[in-house]
């Protein structure tokens, strides 16, 4: 595990103060991944000022990809500057505060898959000491302010989504997944509609990854 993530239960007292310095949103280059939820709410908040964005501009513009392991392909958030500064920062000022990340939305917490018949296991992260030491927050009050009923059913059903297609990718090789690249990240992060709900079309979309990988696999004999 990371030195700088520890885990917490929620009945535990940090003491944590934002400093509103933005520390946290500096040398995050390679730092900060995009879920599928993150692109559409960023593709909500341009589409509320007035631009015609879609979830895959999102991706082009303030994004790029990168492997999770060998199999597993990702979005991680551009930086801007030699201090490597979100590309979203203004100043110390989030640009997109209301519709910001989950990682940036929980800092400094996290989440992982539970286990033992819980939904999620909670993490403290400890990269920047000079936040602690000042204020008092409960651990589940700041998941109850931070980490929405719509956040935490998609982490759940991406959680599970993930375990479920990763099977499939794990068969395939490097040249194999480039070659089902587009309809991977089709399926995962740009086929919404930005005019209905997020979690059913994640779900539909889910389930349309997985029966196509399903059928390239058996049509190539498990070999594409």
């Amino acid at each position: 595990m990371n030195e700088q993530i520890v885990p917490v239960s929620g009945n535990q007292k940090i003491a944590f103060q934002c400093q509103r310095c933005g520390a946290c949103c500096r040398h995050v280059e390679n730092k900060v991944m995009l879920e599928p939820y993150d692109v559409y709410l960023l593709a909500l908040h341009f589409q509320s000022e007035g631009q015609a964005v879609r979830p895959e501009d999102i991706c082009a513009q303030y994004a790029h990809s990168m492997p999770l392991e060998p199999y597993f392909p990702i979005f991680l958030l551009n930086t801007a500057g030699e201090d490597q500064h979100c590309i979203f920062l203004n100043g110390n000022h989030c640009s997109v505060y209301a519709h910001r990340p989950r990682t940036c939305r929980l800092y400094p917490f996290t989440v992982d898959a539970g286990r033992r018949g819980k939904d999620f296991e909670y993490f403290l992260c400890t990269d920047y000491p000079d936040h602690f030491g000042k204020g008092r927050v409960r651990v589940s009050d700041w998941f109850y302010e931070n980490f929405s009923k719509d956040a935490r059913r998609f982490v759940k059903a991406d959680y599970a989504a993930i375990r479920q297609y990763g099977k499939l990718l794990r068969q395939m090789t490097p040249a194999q997944i480039d070659h089902l690249l587009f309809q991977f990240l089709f399926y995962r992060y740009w086929n919404y509609d930005l005019s209905k709900l997020f979690q059913e079309q994640f779900e539909h979309n889910q389930r349309q990854l997985l029966a196509f990988l399903q059928e390239q696999l058996a049509q190539n004999g498990g070999s594409i």
